[in-house]
């Protein structure tokens, strides 16, 4: 008998067969090897009735799983033959060999269920004078949407469908399965009410929704209740408080995260105890100004876990008395050392006159012969802001990992005036050049060792409130390895707004001390800077773009870049793929005839997107590829100047772009391994005015890949990793060539500037046969096996305690029911 629990996840009737059910499930923390064939029972009231049993353990379960945080190796898939006339019976149940259930049914829910479409709305958001509604539908005839308004007319909207790979691993009982997922832009005309019809043409659905977005809270109420009648009243209770605690969000959400992701007292304790040979000196630097929270700012201190510390406070001699009398009975003497601040006017000049006098007495020590083996490290405490108890202990951890690290930073919150409440959070990449040059995303707290810290030089005042900005960005010059550490361990009390006009200054001096020909500017959102390359060399660019008919979507691609690319240097390299329509070739002549820089390939194989992109990669004359689908439009007229001013540095290998749907909502903003179980892209369907978590999708910065939609390479850095592989005929070969570069160090860069339309769906394929969904299988597997590493361990661009299930960057889920 099996010792862990039976879960089944949901039932389905069979896309195919009406009068079969599907139960998908599996055994909770299954770590033990299970075997491939179980023996369950299914009844119907007393009847035992026929079944068949179908087990998945490739790395697709896993990944279907992992989104969920669930640890799952093998899949068990229950056909059940179900009688004609189910009128005379009352459930069903699910047993397994010991005679346990784990599974009931009321027939009455399921006859109702028989005749429906398998579908689900996910999504409906208003753009102001238009709505759109995103969602799936799994049938093996094509799916048709319509819209009506109340009076049952039609109205006009826009249907784009694509595939939905979490759908497909559901109804792995499918043949065929045509594109499931769907989004339908339609006006909105002053309309607060529409009809939205689903069909296959045998089973049909219509569906009322609101034409705007306020009511998000009805929607998942509506998807309880739909979850309810499919698996009973228990299970969508606990369903609807786990989904509306996450949609919660804001300070209520983060503090219940915060309290179960606190360590306990039990732990604390032992941390307290715990002997280590490695006992780095840590330097707490405090320019004191005259606040009560610096008795919160001393009680932290007093409750850290890690013992080997000093706190450097640069006061004045009036300050001191006050200052010692909120602080000397949380702060023993002996690990409290004050520096005369005389003539060290101003805040940011406290924290230079800090570091130097601490460097300085390190170097004493080190003369003198004082000073141990193990480095000491400075880090900032500004007198309003305090530390997690374990602060220091997790730090030190981390840097007994890696004796390269120079640098080590947390993530940070914010802390409430009464230190009761936190909010805020600001969960942070692992060490990003790009993004740092955007923003000072690294902020608080920041650790440096002592030898890092005469490198990087001087605190300089003289950058007012961006000094902080200065000295990362130094600190970052020289630094052999900076480590982060994904936990939140300081908590900021806000002190106002920084300048921005330093901000640029500090970054232009940057540029120059590293030797890169760039200047930056101020963008539209505060804060976020627009870095500008100036290359003297404009090398060709080769515009590599596959084309299979579709001449309509190729015209308004190649039009927009003949009309708009301010770039002078390039070519246009069509690959023909397998067109059927005369006309196709007729346009192929005229467009050659309209400029001389167009070229046609013909790729005269089966279709294989690898293939074909190496391909025209190999018949491409310049020094970058662009790598671009033929359903995209020209946004921004410099886009190709913005791409190729990151691509030509030597330290990056790809330059991506952000894409847009014709709604001007976000179809592309980089790409996290990892996000839904394999990979996804953040930000999807934001609006194009919202700059998401942290402003990151306005900010140009590193990721680990990009879609090849609008992607540039250095042909070189292409032709060294392979190209493409051509085991992924049409799934994740660009995700895979992004990895491929990132291991040999050459960074992938998102640039928000350059942006285009990306009107998917429109051109390619659906995944409509048996031959292509195990084809899309196979690349699944192929893809999760060779990057299961970095699957398992998380993007580093992304940030551990951000979900897995969404797009949105938002916190990562605590199931509160089981």
């Amino acid at each position: 008998m099996m010792e862990n629990r039976f879960v089944v996840q949901e039932g389905h009737f069979h896309i195919a067969d009406r009068n079969s059910y599907v139960l998908t499930g599996w055994f909770e923390g299954d770590g033990q090897e299970l075997p491939e064939h179980m023996d369950f029972s299914v009844f119907l009231d007393c009847e035992r009735q026929k079944i068949k049993i179908r087990s998945y353990s490739d790395d697709s379960v896993r990944q279907k799983y992992m989104k969920y945080d669930l640890k799952v190796s093998r899949e068990y898939v229950i056909i059940v033959r179900l009688p004609e006339d189910l009128r005379k019976y009352r459930r069903l149940f699910l047993c397994l060999a010991d005679g346990s259930r784990v599974y009931e049914r009321r027939i009455s829910q399921l006859r109702k269920l028989q005749g429906q479409l398998n579908y689900r709305i996910t999504n409906i958001q208003s753009t102001g004078a238009s709505c759109v509604v995103t969602g799936w539908a799994a049938s093996e005839k094509p799916i048709k949407i319509n819209v009506f308004d109340l009076a049952k007319e039609p109205m006009k909207c826009e249907v784009s469908h694509f595939p939905k790979p979490d759908v497909a691993l559901e109804y792995r009982e499918a043949q065929q399965l045509y594109d499931s997922g769907f989004s339908v832009t339609v006006p909105v005309n002053g309309r607060k009410k529409m009809l939205l019809q689903i069909t296959d043409g045998e089973h049909s659905v219509m569906r009322e929704f609101g034409a705007s977005d306020k009511n998000r809270l009805s929607l998942y109420m509506k998807k309880a209740h739909y979850y309810m009648k499919r698996n009973g009243v228990k299970k969508a209770c606990k369903r609807a408080v786990n989904e509306l605690y996450e949609l919660v969000g804001d300070t209520g959400n983060y503090m219940k995260w915060r309290r179960k992701n606190m360590p306990s007292e039990k732990e604390l304790e032992r941390q307290r105890k715990e002997q280590s040979r490695f006992r780095p000196f840590l330097y707490v630097i405090t320019p004191y100004e005259d606040v009560h929270y610096i008795t919160s700012a001393a009680i932290s201190l007093k409750n850290q876990t890690y013992s080997n510390w000093k706190w450097v406070i640069v006061c004045t001699v009036e300050e001191k008395e006050k200052l010692m009398e909120r602080i000397r009975t949380h702060i023993p003497s002996e690990k409290l050392r004050i520096i005369p601040a005389d003539g060290e006017e101003g805040y940011q000049h406290r924290i230079a006159a800090g570091m130097r006098k601490t460097l300085e007495q390190l170097r004493k020590q080190e003369k003198d012969k004082q000073k141990k083996d193990d480095p000491s490290w400075l880090l900032l405490l500004n007198p309003s802001d305090t530390l997690e108890p374990d602060a220091m202990y997790a730090c030190v951890k981390l840097m007994e990992t890696n004796a390269q690290m120079d640098l080590c930073y947390t993530d940070e919150d914010q802390i409430s005036e009464d230190g009761k409440n936190y909010s805020e959070p600001v969960f942070k990449s692992d060490f990003n050049i790009d993004l740092l040059r955007a923003t000072n995303y690294i902020g608080h707290l920041l650790l440096i060792r002592e030898d890092a810290a005469v490198k990087t030089g001087s605190w300089n005042p003289s950058c007012l409130s961006e000094a902080s900005y200065d000295y990362v960005l130094r600190a970052a010059e020289t630094a052999a390895y900076i480590g982060h550490l994904p936990r939140v361990l300081y908590h900021v009390r806000e002190n106002g707004k920084q300048g921005r006009r330093a901000g640029e200054n500090v970054l232009n001096e940057h540029y120059k001390r590293v030797g890169l020909p760039a200047y930056a500017q101020p963008s539209p959102t505060p804060g976020i800077y627009h870095t500008v390359y100036q290359w003297m060399e404009t090398p060709l660019v080769s515009v590599n773009i596959p084309n299979k008919d579709h001449i309509d979507d190729l015209d308004t691609c190649v039009q927009s870049l003949l009309s708009e690319c301010t770039y002078p240097n390039y070519e246009i390299v069509i690959i023909e793929n397998n067109s059927v329509e005369e006309s196709t070739f007729a346009y192929y002549e005229k467009l050659k005839a309209q400029d001389s820089r167009i070229r046609i390939v013909v790729w005269d194989d089966v279709f294989n997107y690898s293939k074909i992109t190496n391909f025209g990669v190999a018949h491409s004359r310049g020094e970058y590829i662009l790598l671009l689908n033929n359903d995209t439009e020209v946004i921004t007229p410099d886009f190709m100047v913005e791409m190729l001013g990151y691509c030509m540095r030597e330290d990056v290998g790809i330059c991506g772009a952000r894409l847009f749907y014709f709604d001007d909502t976000i179809q592309h903003a980089g790409v996290i391994v990892g996000l839904g179980g394999i990979c996804g892209e953040g930000f999807q369907g934001f609006p194009k005015e919202n700059g998401g978590y942290q402003n990151r999708i306005f900010c140009p910065q590193n990721y680990s890949a990009v879609t090849a939609a609008c992607l540039m390479t250095k042909k070189s850095v292409f032709e060294e990793v392979g190209g493409m592989d051509a085991e992924f005929q049409i799934a994740y070969n660009d995700i895979d060539y992004c990895l491929k570069v990132r291991s040999t160090g050459k960074l992938v860069v998102y640039n928000p500037f350059a942006m285009l339309y990306h009107y998917e769906y429109k051109s390619r394929g659906t995944e409509n046969t048996a031959e292509k969904l195990a084809r899309y299988h196979r690349e699944v597997d192929l893809f999760t096996t060779r990057w299961a590493d970095l699957i398992s361990a998380g993007d580093p661009y992304y940030n551990p305690n951000l979900t897995r299930r969404y797009q949105d960057f938002s916190l990562r889920r605590i199931e509160l029911l089981k």
